[in-house]
């Protein structure tokens, strides 16, 4: 049933993400602006991981570092690492070290944002890929995922109702990586501050 709702989720967002990205026009401020000068972050989020990996029903609260050091418009590779911790209930044993790679596939700056948000604002649909390492030790896991709706705004990165699928060996080291469960996050914030 998880399994079924994340996939709904999934798509849902998927959906809406393409129709705000083929009904957006590009603003005459979009061609002239300069890229943003923050490149170094802080990144908050809840996450829950569902499925088969070993780890209790949880609220999980993220804290990660974010480098976001090109410029570019479409294709653009953003680097975070970071530690996720139990918090609800509190299983400090639990926490996780992430290492993420996150690629932007385009930037966009639909109409409707910039009437919404009194400064530059742009639509950033990416994909994400993270490897989590357990701290009190056990078996590494991955997850692959997508964030479809990011936007940037001045110094601010928000992300809302990201999905991933997390891949794991289980408890067999011989055996090849699989689907064993999923991730869900409801919003990520990044501050940058250099």
């Amino acid at each position: 049933m998880r399994h079924r709702i994340a996939v709904i989720v999934a798509m849902t967002a998927l959906s809406a993400a393409c129709a705000i990205a083929e009904g957006s026009e590009i603003s005459p401020r979009a061609a002239s602006s300069a890229p943003s000068p923050w490149f170094l972050g802080l990144a908050v989020s809840p996450e829950s991981f569902g499925g088969d990996l070993g780890l209790s029903d949880c609220e999980r609260m993220s804290l990660a570092l974010v480098l976001d050091p090109l410029p570019w418009k479409v294709a653009v590779p953003s680097l975070a690492a970071g530690v996720s911790v139990p918090l609800f209930p509190w299983i400090p044993r639990e926490s996780l070290f992430e290492a993420r790679l996150d690629l932007r596939l385009l930037t966009l700056r639909p109409a409707f944002i910039e009437s919404l948000y009194d400064g530059p604002s742009e639509y950033a649909p990416s994909l994400t890929a993270s490897l989590y390492l357990p701290i009190a030790g056990g078996d590494a896991f991955g997850s692959l995922g997508i964030r479809p709706f990011e936007f940037r705004t001045g110094d601010a990165l928000y992300s809302f109702f990201s999905i991933a699928a997390v891949v794991s060996r289980g408890s067999d080291p011989e055996a090849a990586y699989n689907f064993r469960g999923f991730s869900v996050e409801l919003f990520e914030f990044t501050h940058f501050f250099m």
